[in-house]
Order: C-alpha cells, then sequence, then structure tokens
C-alpha cells in the first residue's frame, strides 16, 4: 500500500467530521507553501497551480476556505487542493489534515483509529530501524565494504543519502538488540517483518542479514517497507519485508515519493524494473523514474501513478523476461486509457547500467527512440506467430483477437485489428468482421475457409497489376515490342506478377522462339483461355493502342516500374519499422540502405523516361 490503504474500507470519516477537519485547516496557510499568493481585498490571488499561466486569476477566498480559478475554471477545498496537485487519496489527505489539526479520526465502532493500533507502530518501528542501518551504511566502520560496494557499482555518494541507503549488519541479532534498547516491542517488530522467531521458542533473530537496504516510502515518505540486496553471490539476491497492514507490493511503487513532483510537472513516468535502475535515472537528471516492488504492474499501481499523469514509458530488458514483463501488462494499461510507450535494452543490460555507462544526452536519444505500446503488442504477437502462411496469417490474426477479447475502446480495437491486417497482408474489413463475430459466438474459434473460385475464371486483380496486363495485351499486339520487353523483362528491370500477363508474355517468348511472325489475328485465334482472347478482340476492333502506341508503351512500363518500385519501398519500409519494434537495429540500417538504393532507381527510371520524352 501507499499512504495508509489499511484503513480504506474500515475507517469511517463521518460528515460533520470531514466539515470540522475542513474548517481547522486554513487553505490560505496551506496553500502559502507551494503557491505564491497576494492578497486583493477579502481575498488572495496568484497564478493558478493547475494550469500554467503568466496574469493571476486564481482566487483564494479565506473566509469560505475554498479557491475558484477564473482562468481554466477549477474549484474546491483543501481536499479537492490534496488529491489533484499532491496525488493523495481523500483518505490519505483526510489523515495528514486530521494530524495537522490535532483530530482523532475514529474506526467505526471502536475508541481509536485502525491507523493508531495498528499502522503508526508499524511506521514508527520501521523508522528507527532505518535510523539504525543508515548509521550502519554512512558511519558504523563495518558498513564501509557496503558503501564501497554501492559506490563501485556506480551509486552516488548524494544518491545514497537522499534515497536513505542503509546496510544490514552480518549479526544475527544487531537489530534485535538495538530496539530492544529503544523499548520497541517484539511483536511490532515480527509483524513489520524486521525479525524472525527461530526455532527454539522465545528467540528472534534479524530478517536482513549483511544486506545493503533500500528503504521502500510511501508517498507521504514514511518507510513502509525494506528491500535488501546481497553483497557476495547467493540466493535470494534480493529480500523484501514481508507484506503487513502498512506494505503491499501491488499498491507501492519504489521512488514514488521522490519523483511525484516530477512526474506530475513533466506529465510523465519512467517505469522501470529495480530500485538501481531508478537511482541510475535520478542520477542521471530523469527524476521521474518509479519501479513496481518485484512483481507486474498491478490495477493498483496504474491508479496511482494515473493521479500524476496519463504517460507511461516502460524502459525494459530486451530479453524474453522483460518482453514478457511489458507484454503481461500492455492490456492493463492501453484498457485503463493511459499512453505508453516501450524502450527496450540491450539483452542482458537495464536502465542503470545504461545510466552509468551514457551521457545524459545519450540517454534522452534512447528514451525518445520508444514504440507505442499498442505497435509493441502487435510485434510481439508477430514475432510468435510468423504470418508467412495461411496458417501463420490466422494464428497472428487470432492472436491479436485474444488480446483484444474485452477491450473497452473500440476505437483502439479497429485501429490495431486494421493495422494487424496491414503486417499479414489480409483485408481489414473481413478481419474486423470476423473479430467481432467471434465476440458473439465467442466459442467459434474460426471460421469455415471460403470456397475455391471455379477454374478458369478471372481472379480479381489490383489496379498495378491492371497495368501489367494492359501492357503486354500492347505488346502482344505489336510485336515491334516484343524484344524491348523481352529485353527489359530479362534484365530483371521488371518482373511480372499477373498470371494473365505472365501468360502472354510466356506465348510471346515461345513465338520468338519460332522465329515466324504470324498474323495478329490468327495469333488471337490460338489463344486458349477464352476471356483473354476476348479481351485482345476488343482491343483489336476499337483500335485504342494504335494511336501513339510507342507513348503507351513507354508510359505504361514507366508506370509499372515505378510502382513495383515504390511497393518495395514501402515493403522493406514496414519490414524496417518491424526490426526497430525487434530491437533488431543493425539489420533494420541494412534494409535502409536498400531503401535508399531503390529511391536512386526510382530517379534513374525518371531520368530516362524524360530523356526519352525530350528526344521524342
Amino acid at each position: 500500500m501507499a499512504g495508509y490503504s489499511c484503513i480504506r474500507g474500515i475507517l469511517l470519516i463521518p460528515p460533520d467530521i470531514i466539515d470540522k477537519i475542513r474548517e481547522s485547516v486554513s487553505l490560505a496557510d496551506y496553500l502559502a507553501r507551494s503557491v505564491s499568493l497576494n492578497r486583493s481585498g477579502t481575498h488572495l490571488k496568484g497564478l493558478c497551480p493547475f494550469h500554467n499561466e503568466r496574469t493571476p486569476s486564481f482566487y483564494v477566498y479565506p473566509v469560505q476556505n475554498r479557491f475558484h480559478c477564473y482562468g481554466c475554471g477549477k474549484h474546491g477545498d483543501i481536499f479537492t487542493y490534496m488529491q489533484e496537485i499532491e496525488g493523495h487519496s481523500f483518505v490519505e489527505a483526510a489523515e495528514l489534515l486530521a494530524s495537522r489539526a490535532g483530530i482523532t479520526l475514529l474506526k467505526k465502532g471502536g475508541d481509536n483509529s485502525f491507523f493508531e493500533q495498528r499502522c503508526r507502530p508499524l511506521l514508527q518501528t520501521n523508522e528507527e530501524a532505518l535510523n539504525f542501518f543508515v548509521h550502519n551504511l554512512t558511519v558504523n566502520p563495518a558498513g564501509r565494504r557496503a558503501y564501497r560496494y554501492l559506490i563501485d557499482r556506480g551509486v552516488h555518494a548524494d544518491s545514497i543519502s537522499n534515497f536513505r541507503l542503509g546496510y544490514a549488519l552480518p549479526q544475527w541479532e544487531g537489530l534485535v538488540r538495538k530496539m530492544a534498547s529503544r523499548s520497541f516491542r517484539i511483536q511490532t517488530l515480527l509483524e513489520a517483518g524486521l525479525i524472525r522467531e527461530g526455532k527454539q521458542r522465545g528467540k528472534v533473530y534479524d530478517y536482513f542479514r549483511d544486506r545493503v537496504i533500500f528503504p521502500i516510502l510511501n508517498e507521504k515518505g514514511d518507510c513502509a517497507a525494506f528491500g535488501g540486496r546481497i553483497l557476495e553471490s547467493g540466493e535470494p539476491k534480493y529480500l523484501n519485508t514481508p507484506e503487513n497492514p502498512v506494505f503491499q507490493k501491488r499498491d507501492l511503487l519504489y521512488g514514488l515519493y521522490q519523483a511525484r513532483q516530477e512526474i506530475r510537472k513533466r506529465d510523465c513516468v519512467y517505469l522501470v524494473e529495480g530500485y538501481l535502475d531508478v537511482i541510475g535515472m535520478h542520477q542521471t537528471g530523469f527524476f521521474n523514474a518509479v519501479a513496481p516492488l518485484g512483481t507486474s504492474l498491478t490495477e493498483e499501481h496504474l491508479k496511482r501513478l494515473h493521479r500524476y499523469s496519463g504517460h507511461l514509458i516502460l524502459l525494459f530488458d530486451g530479453d524474453a523476461a522483460g518482453r514478457k514483463a511489458v507484454f503481461r501488462s500492455s492490456l492493463m494499461i492501453m484498457d485503463r486509457g493511459l499512453k505508453a510507450r516501450v524502450v527496450l535494452l540491450p539483452e542482458g543490460g537495464d536502465a542503470f547500467d545504461l545510466c552509468r555507462t551514457s551521457s545524459r544526452e545519450n540517454v534522452a536519444t534512447k528514451l525518445k527512440s520508444g514504440v507505442a505500446l499498442s505497435d509493441f503488442v502487435l510485434n510481439s504477437l508477430y514475432r510468435d506467430n510468423r504470418p508467412d502462411s495461411i496458417e501463420g496469417k490466422l494464428d497472428f490474426l487470432n492472436a491479436v483477437f485474444d488480446f483484444l477479447q474485452g477491450f473497452k475502446e473500440r476505437t483502439v480495437v479497429d485501429l490495431m485489428i486494421r493495422k494487424a491486417s496491414s503486417l499479414s497482408g489480409t483485408d481489414p474489413e473481413a478481419a474486423l468482421r470476423d473479430f467481432y463475430n467471434r465476440k458473439e459466438r465467442p466459442v467459434q474459434r474460426r471460421r469455415a475457409p471460403r470456397p475455391l473460385q471455379p477454374a478458369g475464371q478471372p481472379v480479381t486483380v489490383n489496379s498495378d497489376s491492371s497495368f501489367e496486363f494492359y501492357l503486354l495485351r500492347l505488346t502482344f499486339l505489336y510485336d515491334e515490342f516484343w524484344e524491348p520487353l523481352a529485353d527489359i523483362v530479362g534484365r530483371g528491370e521488371l518482373v511480372l506478377e499477373d498470371s494473365r500477363a505472365i501468360y502472354l508474355y510466356q506465348l510471346i517468348v515461345r513465338l520468338m522462339g519460332e522465329g515466324e511472325r504470324q498474323p495478329v489475328a490468327g495469333l488471337i485465334a490460338s489463344i486458349e483461355i477464352p476471356w483473354v482472347r476476348s479481351c485482345l478482340e476488343e482491343d483489336l476492333r476499337s483500335g485504342h493502342f494504335e494511336m501513339d502506341r510507342q507513348v503507351q508503351f513507354d508510359d505504361t512500363l514507366r508506370t509499372i516500374r515505378l510502382k513495383k518500385l515504390k511497393e518495395r519501398r514501402k515493403i522493406l519500409s514496414q519490414e524496417v519499422n518491424k526490426l526497430v519494434l525487434a530491437g533488431e537495429q543493425a539489420k533494420a540500417m541494412e534494409l535502409e540502405e536498400q531503401i535508399v538504393a531503390i529511391r536512386k532507381e526510382e530517379e534513374a527510371v525518371m531520368h530516362m523516361y524524360r530523356e526519352q520524352d525530350k528526344s521524342g
């Protein structure tokens, strides 16, 4: 948990107590800590903390203990300010203000709040233990090895201070004796997870021994728990405080106390994997970095972060585990409406390594190289279900459908399915129909294959391939173009893809090999495919090829070649995007070089035909 979630659903705050808190704490005095206010008659005036402005339009009315901004329209009381600016929940704000005003919040049916009974003793115990750990690291000679370990790893001295890092002594009862000397109860130490019971009755020992200590703070700055890292090799490498009334891993984020104001200021949060990753990011100047506590992201984490910003940048190891961690959280992030980008680091590296070995500028460049979370998801599914066959395409689309099942935002669903269709070369409208049909009939996993078209019927062709058929019909009718076309195809400058054009080209090559030229009408009559023969008969009868047929031949050939080059460029660009998503920068660079070569080829084709036009 963060703050005091232990009292949520347990603490009952009557309306009259809320009113008493609101009346007891001066809004003007509270705001004066962070907002510059000047008296203007009976009210106070200053720059609005809710939006950027140059001319003050934010008014505080002390009598009513409320505020109103005439620039952005934001208004409310001290609870509004604490929830929306400082990121506290209502209960957390009530606890803070009640403590400030000296008001006791009662537990329903009891004389004292649950916080006072259970949470405060644990937090006080943790704070005393933390002071002991910090002293061990920074003052006690026994902590020099741990201090040197941190410095050698690249942790700066000011980070050791800012994050209150400490050291647990190797002794089995070092903390036990220290806390006993300060009259802390053994039962409270046990509940806080600082000590364990031994096999011998009444015997206890320290839970953390010979470990660097990372205190885990809630959003108020209270020490809720500890993480301990072993100095030498051994398992477990990290040891965390067991969960208790003031600590649940699913709710707390490491570094959020230090980062929350910067997150709000930058409207962005960097989500990394561990303690040192957070510290490394802060050392490099990225003070809006946090990390989950050895667990996957949870709804509670995202709800807490969303109070500060709707933008996430996930910075994870590029290995299989890192990819899996991001993918596990992706639907939850997207479904909550958060905007997220993914930056995958080289396999085996982490954010701390990146920050330790790179300049701030290089780290900033890396952070800007992230891809949208939706693209990362599609790329991950693409990698796992290579759509290079009909079965692969179906597997890929079904994996996308599985991911999107139950997703609330229909616009996002439609966009992702359309992009998945583009990646797999399938019809987006058909894919969308399949997805929504499947949602209505979830048991039906796949649609039955469509029957094949009857043999001998023309297939549907796109506009690009119809240019090929047009060129071959022109060439077939006028044998003056046979050799020029055969030469172009033979040099590989034109690759035919339309089956009708290929049929006519093969017929032309055969006729060229026979050496005897027949009347064109006889050639048409010898064609065995009726609908191809009908097209040529209509071409000959209409005479539309007669006028400027050389110009038609050159223009059509140029159009086809440029379209094919453009299509190759498009395919390579898509492949580059996939490689970039996969973090395969070297391969992406190779394809970029091919794209440059294709552009040059396009320019050469255009230049050649411009010269022909001039000479013509």
